[in-house]
């Protein structure tokens, strides 16, 4: 068993703290889209194709023959892996400025910010906006140093300031427009009855999800159909 981390919004940390969201799709980056510009060879157009990439080379692929080894390089693990949550989080840091090196741009000493371990974060899906108290026990400024409350987007969030762990339930892929109506919902996308009956689309929750895509990898991204990884897991914690 491994651990592999996996950064969710605060839209779907909500989701999945309400037991909505057991799916999640992430682009499949080992699959890249060839556009040959209409090159000719040996008098024939190329055609456009897919290409698979590993760690040594690439190659076009062919779904029939490579979709096996595919899956051996999904980079969200295995059935029976763990995945550790990563979200958004306020954490009580110290900044730190370091005058022997200065940003490119402004010429200033460059600034860390120090979390503090005996402060609970503060998670953007639970408190969007700053907060304004000192921790009790904390103070402002001690010494030349001063603290207060940063951001530390997903990615940038410590391994002990998770709050989830999921369990890996199946790997595949698939184009992202092969989504059905029931994996959207696992996806947690949310609609009440009523905007269900407003809907004049007979898949109401795909046609959400495709949205949610487009509003994440910009306009396009949905007609051009990418191959996605798609991670079914259980809630652990």
């Amino acid at each position: 068993m491994k651990e592999h981390v996996i950064s969710y919004s605060a839209e779907m940390i909500r989701a999945r703290q309400a037991g909505r969201k057991t799916q999640t799709r992430r682009l499949c980056g080992n699959l890249e889209w060839i556009d040959t510009g209409g090159a000719v060879y040996m008098g024939k157009p190329v055609e456009n194709y897919w290409r698979l990439r590993d760690r040594t080379g690439s190659f076009p692929f062919a779904e029939d023959r490579h979709m096996p080894y595919l899956l051996t390089l999904c980079p969200y693990g295995q059935p029976g892996d763990r995945l550790v949550v990563k979200e958004a989080a306020w954490m009580w840091c110290a900044k730190i400025i370091d005058r022997n090196r200065v940003t490119k741009k402004t010429g200033k000493p460059k600034v860390a910010w120090m979390e503090c371990r005996n402060v609970q974060p503060i998670y953007c899906a639970d408190h969007p906006e700053k907060p304004t108290h000192v921790p009790e026990g904390k103070m402002p400024k001690v010494g030349n140093v001063k603290y207060s409350w940063h951001k530390k987007n997903a990615r940038f969030l410590p391994r002990w300031a998770s709050r989830g762990l999921d369990e890996v339930v199946s790997i595949r892929v698939e184009r992202v427009q092969d989504i059905s109506e029931a994996d959207a919902v696992a996806e947690g996308i949310s609609m009440d009855a009523e905007a269900m009956a407003a809907s004049m689309s007979t898949h109401p929750a795909s046609l959400a999800y495709s949205a949610l895509w487009e509003s994440i990898h910009g306009p396009g991204s949905w007609e051009r159909n990418d191959w996605v990884w798609v991670v079914e897991f259980k809630i652990l914690s």
